[in-house]
C-alpha cells in the first residue's frame, strides 16, 4: 500500500468516508502530521515534476504548504491530465475522470477519490495518451484529427518526466532516454 494518511484539525464528516472510504479510526491509527508526509513525499520525490486531473489538487497542496510554512515536496513543472485529455480528444471542454473512462472504453481501477487509485487511474489515461502521441502514424485520434507537431513538442518539452513500467504505469524521472 503506497497510501499515506494525514491527520486532519477536524474529524472526518460521514461524507468524506462515504466518498473516499477513510475512516476515522484509519486515520487514528495511521495517519500522521501533514509536515512528515510533506518530508517523506520530498524525499521519494526530489523536486520532480508531477500529474495530476485538473489543478484543484495541485493549487490546494501549494496553498496548504504554504499557509503552514511546508516546503512544497514537487517542482514547478506539473502536468494537467484532464487538459491535455480533453485537448487529444478535440473535446470542447474538459471532463470528469469518470467521463475520460468512459470515452476510452475501458474500466476505472479501484475506487474513486481513493488517492491510490485515482494516481493509478490517471497514470493509466496519461500512458494511453503518451503513446499515442509518439505514434507517428497517429495524425488521427478517436476519428478527429490531432496536430502532431503539438504532440511532439509536448512530448520533447515532458520527457523527463514519463517513464512507463510493465506498460501499465506511469512514473517521474529527471532521466532522459
Amino acid at each position: 500500500d503506497l497510501s499515506t494518511y494525514v491527520v486532519a484539525k477536524q474529524r472526518l464528516t460521514p461524507f468524506c468516508v462515504r466518498l473516499t472510504g477513510i475512516t476515522q479510526d484509519i486515520i487514528d491509527n495511521a495517519g500522521i502530521d501533514l509536515s512528515d508526509a510533506v518530508n517523506d513525499l520530498h524525499t521519494r520525490v526530489c523536486d520532480r515534476p508531477w500529474a495530476s486531473w485538473g489543478d484543484y489538487d495541485r493549487h490546494q497542496f501549494e496553498r496548504q504548504c504554504r499557509s503552514l510554512g511546508i516546503r512544497y515536496p514537487f517542482g514547478p513543472r506539473h502536468i494537467n491530465v484532464k487538459t491535455l485529455f480533453a485537448l487529444a480528444h478535440g473535446l470542447d471542454k474538459e471532463v470528469e475522470l469518470m467521463r475520460a473512462y468512459e470515452i476510452e472504453g475501458i474500466g476505472f481501477s479501484g475506487r474513486l477519490h481513493s488517492g491510490q487509485d485515482d494516481a493509478f487511474n490517471i497514470a493509466r489515461l496519461l500512458a494511453m495518451l503518451v503513446r499515442r502521441m509518439r505514434d507517428p502514424l497517429g495524425s488521427v485520434f478517436e476519428g478527429r484529427p490531432v496536430i502532431t507537431d503539438t504532440w511532439h513538442k509536448w512530448i520533447d518539452e515532458h520527457k523527463d518526466v514519463v517513464v512507463f513500467h510493465a506498460g501499465r504505469y506511469v512514473g517521474i524521472s529527471h532521466e532522459r532516454g
